[in-house]
């Protein structure tokens, strides 16, 4: 799910709409600007990837669509 909102707004929205199940960690993904500092988050998350949701921010989904 994208918003063009805030973090926490995407965060809510997830919770609400039920995209994010009760047993679900959230991962967050916000103000990464290079592709370096994303390759460490995503094999951060590697380790986690079960039973999470994923939320990203602008900054960092436009760091990842240029990269």
């Amino acid at each position: 799910m994208l918003t063009g909102d805030k973090i926490e707004t995407a965060t809510s929205i997830a919770i609400s709409s039920g995209l994010k199940a009760r047993k679900n960690y959230l991962f967050f993904m916000r103000e990464l600007s290079s592709p370096s500092q994303i390759v460490t988050k995503v094999q951060e998350l590697m380790k986690t990837i079960k039973n999470t949701t994923v939320i990203i921010d602008g900054r960092t989904l436009d760091t990842i669509l240029n990269y």
